[in-house]
């Protein structure tokens, strides 16, 4: 009988479960380099790391220049025509934003599109690399922060 009671709840909380693992689908408004907004909703991409929005990098000249609002908006002139955006949650991350990978509405990862182009980096410890071949091919092509750096955005605010 106890098995019985066990399965039924189990049977019971899976439409639940599935509820919160829904797509998030609509147009978004862009936060910063790692960060969109869609329907009030913060989401995080998954799986990679953007300078924050304030943060100044150092370029080849030990000169500061505006990295994170480079990554913001390229991200968001990117993503115009683009819409509406697809997210496919994940989690959440410790403030409760939701951390997902997005799509384009041409199916583009926007996350691998914000590595390969320079102005974010793959996180290993949340993606397992999942990026890391976008990262090398922004490195080789001294695209975004790697024209000026070779550093995760961690690394390269001023001091």
């Amino acid at each position: 009988m106890r098995f019985f009671i066990s399965f039924l709840l189990c049977i019971l909380s899976l439409p639940a479960l599935a509820e919160s693992r829904t797509a998030i689908i609509g147009a978004i408004q862009v936060i910063d380099g790692e960060t969109l907004e869609i329907q009030n909703q913060r989401i995080k991409l998954w799986g990679v790391d953007a300078p924050e929005l304030n943060q100044t990098c150092k370029n080849g000249q030990d000169a500061g220049y505006d990295c994170g609002k480079e990554a913001a908006s390229a991200l968001s002139q990117w993503l115009t025509e683009l819409q509406p955006v697809r997210c496919e949650p994940r989690g959440n991350d410790n403030s409760g934003n939701t951390i997902a990978i997005c799509y384009t509405s041409t199916g583009d990862d926007i996350a691998s599109w914000m590595v390969r182009n320079g102005y974010a980096v793959d996180w290993p410890k949340y993606s397992n690399g999942f990026y890391g071949v976008s990262e090398k091919q922004a490195q080789s092509n001294k695209s975004g922060i790697w024209q000026h750096n070779e550093a995760a955005p961690w690394k390269l605010t001023e001091k």
